[in-house]
């Protein structure tokens, strides 16, 4: 505390003014006048006790030398506290999302501009928020490459400064972007899955590039995630709407800087992402069955293939019967809309089966490319015949619609999609 020297003091100090808010000395008005300031003791100790409390603050000790110019130990307190932030360097308190700033002393109220050293005791959730001197919480923002202000992203004990703007707490040491130029959705040892007897997708990988819509890039490193078709948010699908059987979902692997999670959404580019999430790659899809399970399928890097067993009981059916003029058969329901390729199986148990690609670099393929008379026309074509049994067809073939061409002259004949290759 400080003294008010006119009121401890009446009529011996001037009032205050603005230039002296706690009042001023004065001269007396006559030599032997008693009106005119004093020495103190109060007085004296109330100024000196400033000058001592910058000693002790400082952890300096008196050196009984009387200070001088390039030689004052107040001047090197103010320097020593000066380089220790004292006053504006504390750390954090509190739980995840809603931290806790104490300074000592405390402030008044949030002013613009008022800044403080931290050290964080939690990594950032993307919701966070700093609440100082207990005047109330402040969202904690920071700079992205546009100069917006997004959510903060920091690291558990963490050093950094953060400045009141008058509506938030900005963090100005931000993290390292990690924003080397890269390829949103690169991979290394990517792995999907999913076992046909629950609603879950797992997605495991080394490592994963993840892009926000500025084009910043995020490493994301060990990755081991997973989402549930009757989950809505976070680890589950991005629209609260029901989720519908017989639908492909794209799967993503998501990011708000700290937390690497799943999501899975009906868009194959633009996810509806949760609340602080805002780093994205699509690596895979699911399709689900009557249960909204996913259907049963292991991937590997870009190419998926399913899996035979629980609700895949056999490789799922494109179309069967006779087709004597080729047909154009749709692989919307067997193949995802991203899909390079596809693999495919034909077989029959007499007669001939046969399919090739759709839209090759000419307009038509040509008569005897399509015709079932000339079975070896077509890239891929098996059948059978008592003498000389021919095995069943399969083949990979590029994509350049959704839709594959179809031929056979055996009601029994069944064209089959083992997989296909993603382009991620």
């Amino acid at each position: 505390m400080s003294l008010k020297l006119n009121e401890r003091y009446p009529g011996r100090f001037n009032n205050p003014s603005a230039d002296y808010p706690q009042g001023s000395f004065k001269n007396r008005t006559a030599p032997s006048a008693k009106d005119g300031s004093y020495l103190e003791q109060d007085w004296a100790n109330d100024k000196e006790g400033f000058f001592q409390s910058l000693l002790s603050a400082a952890g300096l000790e008196a050196n009984g030398s009387v200070d001088k110019v390039g030689a004052s130990q107040l001047f090197d307190a103010l320097q020593r506290l000066k380089q220790t932030q004292s006053g504006t360097a504390f750390p954090t308190t509190g739980p995840s999302a809603a931290l806790v700033l104490t300074p000592s002393p405390a402030i008044a109220a949030y002013a613009a501009g008022q800044r403080f050293r931290v050290k964080f005791n939690r990594a950032s959730t993307g919701t966070d928020t700093v609440n100082i001197s207990g005047l109330g919480p402040k969202p904690l923002k920071q700079y992205d490459s546009a100069g917006a202000k997004v959510s903060a992203v920091f690291a558990i004990d963490q050093l950094a400064d953060i400045e009141y703007d008058g509506t938030d707490a900005v963090l100005l040491d931000q993290l390292p972007s990690n924003n080397a130029v890269a390829i949103q959705g690169a991979f290394k040892n990517l792995q999907v899955s999913a076992s046909g007897s629950s609603n879950f997708v797992s997605v495991s990988a080394d490592q994963i590039i993840l892009a926000d819509t500025t084009g910043k890039n995020l490493l994301a490193q060990s990755v081991n995630v997973g989402a549930s078709t009757i989950v809505v948010g976070v680890n589950g699908r991005d629209l609260a709407a029901a989720a519908t059987p017989a639908t492909w979902y794209s799967v993503w692997v998501i990011s708000n800087g700290t937390t690497t999670s799943c999501l899975l959404s009906l868009s194959a580019t633009s996810p509806t992402m949760p609340s602080g999430y805002t780093f994205k790659a699509r690596v895979s899809w699911a399709r689900t069955d009557a249960s909204l399970f996913p259907l049963r399928f292991n991937q590997f890097g870009r190419t998926a293939r399913y899996d035979v067993g629980a609700n895949v009981p056999s490789f799922p059916g494109v179309t069967s019967g006779s087709a004597t003029t080729a047909m154009t058969i749709a692989l919307t329901g067997v193949v995802p809309i991203t899909a390079s390729k596809a693999m495919l199986v034909a077989g029959t148990n007499s007669g001939f089966v046969a399919f090739a690609p759709l839209g090759g670099f000419v307009s038509t393929p040509g008569s005897n490319y399509l015709s079932t008379a000339q079975a070896n026309g077509f890239p891929f074509a098996g059948g059978w015949n008592a003498s000389g049994p021919v095995p069943t067809t399969s083949g990979e073939i590029n994509l350049r619609t959704q839709s594959v061409m179809y031929a056979s002259t055996a009601s029994t004949a069944v064209l089959q999609c083992m997989g296909w290759e993603d382009n991620l």
